[in-house]
């Protein structure tokens, strides 16, 4: 039995994509938050304390962390929300013009089971008469 995708609803897209983008945005912001404390400690090892107070500047290395975090945020959001509605948009357009995406489902149902014990299920118990005789 084949269907037709024929509209997305606009909104309904935008959530999923927005909470799935946001939990990729999160981890991957992790890592680069990882990344660029690494990078301020290693530059903060390699001035000289007597010159400069490198960890006493106000991003220090929880800063590089946060910015990590914030920037993979924004990033999954702007490709969540703006990117996601774009294609939503285009996709509704387009299938009104050429026609929605044809899908095929198939029931993977079970023939209909009946019971062993027809009086327990309130039916009539069927005839066993076979050769005529009752």
């Amino acid at each position: 039995m084949y269907y037709e995708l024929k509209k997305i609803d606009l909104w309904s897209a935008i959530k999923i994509s927005f909470m799935i983008n946001a939990i990729i945005g999160l981890v991957i912001g992790f890592f680069i938050g990882l990344v660029f404390t690494f990078l301020i400690g290693i530059v903060g090892h390699m001035v000289p304390s007597d010159t400069s107070d490198f960890g006493a500047l106000p991003f220090g290395a929880m800063g590089g962390f946060m910015i990590g975090i914030i920037y993979a945020l924004m990033i999954a959001i702007l490709n969540g929300v703006v990117l996601t509605g774009i294609a939503v948009v285009l996709y509704n357009l387009f299938s009104g013009w050429l026609g929605g995406i044809k899908v095929d489902f198939q029931s993977d149902e079970s023939p209909e089971i009946r019971p062993i014990m027809p009086a327990a299920s309130g039916q009539a118990p069927p005839s066993t008469a076979q050769d005529g005789n009752v």
